[in-house]
């Protein structure tokens, strides 16, 4: 009988969390082999890309229209394995990558404040406008929230409870967060500012914790290392986006 509860106790506590993602699936994922219609420029470069690790080429960046990161187009070509090459494909895999963000924005605001945060964060992100777009559109953006959600989880869970297992894990998503797209390389710099705030109001603990923190960095630029190697040898390849958006450099032509 005990178990039986609490197995029944089980379902009735991830009921609500389930319950949220399957509407935030069926949000995703309804029409999404006509809505939205066509494919724009983006779309399809990246599908080309992912086509090229399709067929067998594993680059660690793409130069090509202005430089991506891969890490979006070897998800995209995982799931041309399983659907097939087209337009479905290239926005499966965000509506995929969207999906999964739900339960983890649950674990991570519950972890930090508590289950009902959880519950609310992860509604937010399933009936958001702005992530319901992009998780109909095939770009890269839309790895940004899942990867913080998991390195924030794992740095956060490391750091309160001291636990350097966890702090390297965090570290491996800081650094796999480089792969996906130009906003996230902000990320890291956002993170090591919060520690040294925790530096600030709590520095006992943060030397107890230095350790594990260092661990995190390194695993982290381990990670980085052959993107980063890539943008040492090719420096164009790491500024070229950038330069061509950077709001300095418009408004000193414009004068």
């Amino acid at each position: 009988m005990d178990r039986k509860y609490k197995a029944l106790s089980s379902v009735y506590r991830a009921a609500p969390i389930l319950l949220i993602t399957a509407i935030g699936a069926a949000l995703r994922l309804f029409g999404l082999n006509w809505a939205p219609p066509g494919l724009h420029f983006d779309e399809a470069v990246y599908g080309l890309m992912a086509l090229d690790i399709y067929h067998g080429h594993f680059p660690v960046f793409f130069p090509a229209y202005t430089g991506r990161e891969p890490l979006y187009m070897y998800l995209m070509a995982a799931v041309f394995r399983l659907v097939g090459v087209g337009a479905v494909g290239i926005r499966l895999t965000s509506a995929l990558i969207g999906i999964a963000t739900i339960p983890l924005a649950f674990l991570l605001f519950r972890e930090m404040f508590s289950r009902r945060m959880g519950l609310i964060a992860a509604a937010l992100t399933a009936l958001s406008y702005w992530h319901l777009t992009v998780s109909r559109n095939g770009y890269p953006n839309i790895l940004i929230p899942p990867l913080e959600c998991l390195a924030l989880y794992f740095l956060w869970r490391g750091y309160r409870d001291g636990r350097r297992e966890l702090m390297a894990l965090g570290g491996a998503f800081t650094g796999g967060i480089l792969y996906t797209y130009l906003a996230a390389r902000l990320f890291p710099v956002t993170v090591a500012a919060f520690f040294l705030y925790t530096l600030l109001v709590d520095r006992e603990r943060f030397l107890s914790r230095l350790k594990g923190l260092l661990l995190a960095a390194l695993v982290a630029l381990l990670v980085f290392a052959p993107l980063g190697a890539h943008f040492l040898a090719h420096p164009h390849d790491f500024w070229e986006r950038t330069n061509q958006v950077l709001a300095p450099r418009h408004v000193a032509r414009s004068e």
